[in-house]
């Protein structure tokens, strides 16, 4: 028969391995902001208009004025935080796409794979969904959601904030720390693995 301090250490051997697999994710925190430029779209046609008019946008890059439909554009992180610190001055590329109505081929609607990618860091965003905060003539701020991929992290949810006017436009991104949820087959054997050492307590003592 086994002894009191022998089934107290079963218990807290099997309440340390569960523990241990619900904190393994590594989730990405911090945030950064990047600018480039961009012209305004019809995204269904691709021909370029105003802010007040677009329902999409062509990423251009920064030394550019031609639109590129199609082609992702340039851009350039100029602050970071948390995980982020070390994009600080890389360069980056962000997709054309369309914010509202149907799209089309060059400017898709989300979900977007991809639609932020920085190479030599390893880091691409995925935009699930995006929506219009303010839009007018002059100025347009979006907001979205969507998914941080990076080598060495758990994918993350993160948000996407876009403002921009004319023919300049400034970018905002922040990851949120997402809560490390078991998968449910770690979260099953932790399930099943406590409450056999409860029985086997209850065996004992009774």
């Amino acid at each position: 028969m086994l002894n009191r301090r022998r089934v107290q250490g079963l218990i807290a051997g099997v309440l340390l391995g569960f523990s241990a697999g619900i904190v393994e994710a590594t989730p990405i925190t911090g945030d950064f902001s990047i600018t480039g430029n961009f012209l305004p779209v019809v995204g269904a046609t691709g021909a370029k208009t105003t802010l007040g008019l677009a329902t999409g946008l062509d990423f251009i890059n920064f030394f550019g004025s031609l639109a590129t439909p199609g082609v992702a554009g340039t851009v350039a992180v100029n602050s970071g935080t948390g995980d982020f610190q070390n994009l600080v001055g890389t360069l980056g590329t962000m997709r054309d796409f369309s914010f509202a109505g149907n799209g089309s081929i060059k400017y898709p609607t989300t979900t977007l794979l991809s639609f932020q990618s920085f190479p030599t860091f390893g880091l691409t965003f995925d935009l699930a969904s995006v929506g219009v905060v303010l839009q007018t003539a002059n100025f347009l701020v979006l907001s979205g959601t969507g998914t941080f991929h990076l080598a060495g992290f758990d994918d993350t949810a993160g948000t996407f904030d876009f403002s921009g006017n004319g023919a300049r436009s400034t970018f905002s991104f922040s990851a949120s720390q997402a809560a490390a949820i078991p998968e449910p087959s770690s979260l099953f054997l932790g399930l099943v693995g406590i409450g056999g050492a409860w029985g086997l307590r209850r065996r004992i003592y009774a």
